[in-house]
């Protein structure tokens, strides 16, 4: 794929792909009886996508030979790996990552976005909005750095900081946000489906682990102290 439009990449991000499918029902059903009826939902599961992510081993690893960073703007073909094959290898660049992160949130009905800086990409999920909340313009900058577009809010995640945390990781992805506020961008997932529509990733019969369960509600109790209601 080429990065002449950075929204191609939603091609990729596949809410059917079985792997990512199995992966995120299953992180929920863990987390079912944990969560917080007084705090969002939404961000209650993204959290517990995020820590399931950390506890499986995914890794952050750049490929100097096709990065997001070296192509981005141009027709330069990059390899964009689908969901399975991130899981598969435990690992992948910003871009797989990001498309990851997006297929296991919109596998949970949760909409995912991707987020671009100069020279990066990651991602932010809708965490929905109160009628006081709404009376932004777009691209406003909301109390915390959420971001509202399109009517809604949305969460910045540094998805490449699967090491850190989820909070740590939403933290530093409004830091980014805010530090290019001018330049940064946010692509609703859904939006871009529109222009580039999801295209079904190959099946596989490699099952994948999933993460402890008692270390996924460990995390996700710690966790959980940092979701605003």
């Amino acid at each position: 794929m080429s990065w002449i439009d950075d929204r191609r990449a939603a091609v990729f991000v596949s809410p059917n792909d079985t792997e990512a499918k199995s992966f995120a029902k299953q992180v929920k059903s863990i987390v079912r009886d944990y969560i917080d009826p007084n705090k969002k939902l939404n961000a209650q599961l993204a959290m517990a996508l995020f820590e399931s992510l950390k506890i499986y081993g995914l890794n952050y690893v750049i490929d100097p030979s096709s990065s997001y960073s070296a192509n981005v703007g141009s027709a330069t073909i990059d390899f964009l790996q689908f969901p399975y094959q991130t899981l598969n290898y435990s690992g992948g660049d910003c871009d797989d990552l990001s498309i990851l992160y997006c297929s296991l949130l919109e596998t949970l009905g949760i909409e995912g976005a991707f987020i671009t800086v100069p020279g990066h990409i990651f991602t932010g999920f809708c965490l929905g909005q109160t009628e006081e909340e709404i009376a932004f313009e777009d691209y406003g900058v909301l109390q915390n750095g959420l971001i509202y577009y399109e009517g809604k809010i949305w969460q910045p995640v540094e998805i490449t900081m699967i090491k850190d945390g989820f909070n740590k990781a939403c933290a530093y992805g409004v830091q980014e946000w805010e530090k290019y506020i001018d330049e940064a961008l946010i692509y609703p997932i859904h939006s871009a489906w529109e222009l580039y529509s999801s295209v079904n990733s190959p099946e596989t019969k490699k099952s994948i682990s999933i993460p402890d369960t008692n270390k996924l509600i460990t995390d996700f109790k710690n966790q959980l102290k940092y979701i605003d209601k």
